[in-house]
C-alpha cells in the first residue's frame, strides 16, 4: 500500500520555471467578449508547445478551435482533460479556477503556425459564499481573476498555515483587498496603494492555521471592473515544532498521539490515507479540532470535546487519496493541559489501479511516498508538469526508478542493489509540459520490499 510519509518543503517561491516564461502567457478576453483568438508558431526543435492560462468558472461551456497543431487541456486541480487531440473541443467545465491550455507538436516537427480561438459561453455556477484558490503541483502561487461592481464584491478561501508568507497581488487600483484570519479577526482591511501604475502588493507573515478569507470590492456605485489576483504562499516553518506527521506501525490500523495545548499555538499533524478508507479521529481531555482534506478543504472545523473524557470528534469516509491535516487547539487564554488523540483508518481503498497522481500542498514544491513492491509488481506515479522544469526524484532502498514522458518514452533509469542504505535516483530537465509517470520497480528475484520515494519539482 502506497502511504505517504513527508512533507518536502519549499525554500523559494515557484510559479512556471523562468526558462519556460516565454511560452506561457495569460489569455484575456476583452471587455463583454467571450472569445478570443491568439496566433502563434511551435518548433519540435525549439519550443515545441506554448501554454495559455484563462480562468473560468464551473458550469460554464469552453469551445477551443485550434489548427493544425495538438490541444492539451488541464483543469485548475492538475487534471488532463483532454491530451493531444485535434480539431474543435468542447467540454462544460468542472470547476473554476485557471485553466491551462497548450499548443503542441512533436519534437520532430519543424515551424509550425497555428490560430487558436477560445470561447466561453453559459451561467458560471459560483458559490455564494466564496470560491477556494487552488495551487497547481509544484507551484506555490495562483492568479484568478473576475469583475466586480460597487454593489457585489468577490471573496475568495485559501487553506494556510501559522507563520508561512502570504502574499497578495491586485492590478485593479481603484479596488481595496480584505484578508480575514480564520478566528475572523482582520489581517488585511481596505488597504490601498493607488500609485499610478503599480499594483497593490501586500506581503504578510499569517498568524493562524486554517482558512483565510480574501475579499476584493471597489468603492459602492463604482462600475464592473475586471481584476487579476495573484496569492502566492511561502514556505512551511521548517522550525516549528507545530507539524509532525503520524505514521501508523506495520499491521496497525490506529496510532496514539500525545501532547501538551496551550491555548496559544495549535498543533498541526499530517498523515495519509486513501479514499473510501474510513477515518476516525478521538481526542481527550477536551480541545478543538479541525481537519482538512489533501485539496483543502475542510471536513471538520473547530469541534470541540468539552466532556473531559473521550470524545470521537471525526468519523467519515475519506473522499479522496492524499495528505489530510487534523489541527488541534484551545480557545485563546485556556489552561493548558496534556492530550491523547487516537486517529483510526480501517475499510479498503478506492483505488482502480497501481497508478496514484502525486499532489503538492500550497508552499511546497515536493513530496515523499511510500510504498512496497516485488519483482512482479510496478507502482505507478503521475505528476503534470512544464517543459523546463527540473524533476529530481530519489527511491530507497534498494528499487528501481524510471522516468516516462507525457508521450510514454523512457527518458531516465536508475537503480541500485537492495540493502538498507542504497538510494537511486537522478535529476532530468523535462522536455514537455504534461503527465509525467514515475514507476518503482524490485529487481528480479527480490521479494517485496518498502520503499521511500522523494520527487521535486524546481526551477531551471
Amino acid at each position: 500500500m502506497k502511504r505517504l510519509i513527508l512533507l518536502v518543503v519549499a525554500i523559494c517561491l515557484l510559479a512556471v520555471p523562468s526558462a519556460f516564461a516565454q511560452t506561457v502567457e495569460r489569455l484575456q478576453f476583452a471587455a463583454g467578449a467571450t472569445s478570443a483568438t491568439v496566433t502563434g508558431t511551435v518548433n519540435g526543435a525549439g519550443i515545441s508547445s506554448h501554454t495559455y492560462i484563462l480562468y473560468a468558472f464551473a458550469g460554464q461551456q469552453m469551445t477551443i478551435n485550434l489548427n493544425p497543431v495538438a490541444l492539451t487541456v488541464t483543469s485548475p486541480s492538475g487534471t488532463l482533460l483532454t491530451n493531444n487531440t485535434t480539431g474543435p473541443y468542447t467540454v462544460t467545465l468542472p470547476e473554476t479556477g485557471d485553466y491551462y491550455v497548450t499548443a503542441s507538436v512533436p519534437l520532430a516537427a519543424g515551424n509550425t503556425p497555428y490560430t487558436m480561438t477560445v470561447s466561453i459561453v453559459g451561467s458560471p455556477i459560483r458559490k455564494a459564499s466564496a470560491e477556494r484558490i487552488s495551487f497547481l503541483p509544484g507551484a506555490t502561487s495562483a492568479s484568478v481573476n473576475g469583475w466586480v461592481t460597487g454593489s457585489a464584491s468577490d471573496t475568495y478561501v485559501l487553506y494556510a498555515f501559522a507563520g508561512q508568507e502570504m502574499t497578495l497581488s491586485l492590478d485593479l487600483l481603484s479596488a481595496s483587498i480584505n484578508l480575514i484570519s480564520p478566528s475572523g479577526t482582520y489581517v488585511i482591511n481596505n488597504g490601498q496603494n493607488l500609485a499610478s501604475g503599480a499594483n497593490q502588493v501586500f506581503v504578510v507573515t499569517l498568524p493562524q492555521t486554517g482558512d483565510y478569507r480574501i475579499q476584493v470590492m471597489v468603492p459602492s456605485g463604482t462600475a464592473l471592473s475586471a481584476y487579476n489576483l495573484s496569492v502566492a504562499i511561502g514556505a512551511l516553518p521548517t522550525s516549528s515544532p507545530t507539524l509532525q506527521r503520524i505514521s501508523f506501525d506495520p499491521g496497525a490500523t490506529s496510532d496514539l498521539t500525545t501532547g501538551r495545548l496551550d491555548g496559544v499555538s495549535p498543533r498541526t499533524y499530517v498523515l495519509y490515507a486513501f479514499s473510501g478508507q474510513q477515518m476516525a479521529i478521538t481526542l481527550e481531555p477536551r480541545g478543538l479540532m479541525t481537519v482538512v482534506s489533501p485539496s483543502g478543504i475542510p471536513l471538520l472545523v473547530n469541534a470541540s470535546n468539552t466532556s473531559g473524557g473521550i470524545a470521537e470528534l471525526f468519523n467519515q469516509t475519506l473522499p479522496e487519496t492524499g495528505d489530510y491535516y487534523i489541527t488541534l487547539s484551545l480557545p485563546s487564554g485556556s489552561t493548558a493541559t496534556d492530550f491523547n488523540m487516537v486517529v483510526t483508518i480501517t475499510g479498503t481503498p478506492s483505488r482502480v489501479s497501481t497508478t496514484e497522481r502525486i499532489s503538492f500542498m500550497p508552499g511546497t514544491v515536493g513530496t515523499t511516498v511510500s510504498g512496497s513492491v516485488d519483482a512482479g509488481s510496478i507502482d505507478n506515479y503521475v505528476l503534470y508538469a512544464f517543459a523546463g522544469q527540473l524533476l529530481q526524484v530519489n527511491v530507497w532502498p534498494g528499487a528501481k526508478v524510471t522516468l516516462l514522458s507525457p508521450s510514454g518514452a523512457v527518458l531516465a533509469t536508475d537503480s541500485a542493489l537492495p540493502s538498507s542504505s542504497a538510494t537511486a535516483g537522478f535529476s532530468h530537465l523535462l522536455p514537455a509540459t504534461g503527465d509525467y509517470t514515475v514507476q518503482v520497480t524490485m529487481p528480479s528475484g527480490v521479494g517485496a520490499t518498502s520503499y521511500d520515494l522523494s520527487v521535486i519539482i524546481t526551477g531551471a
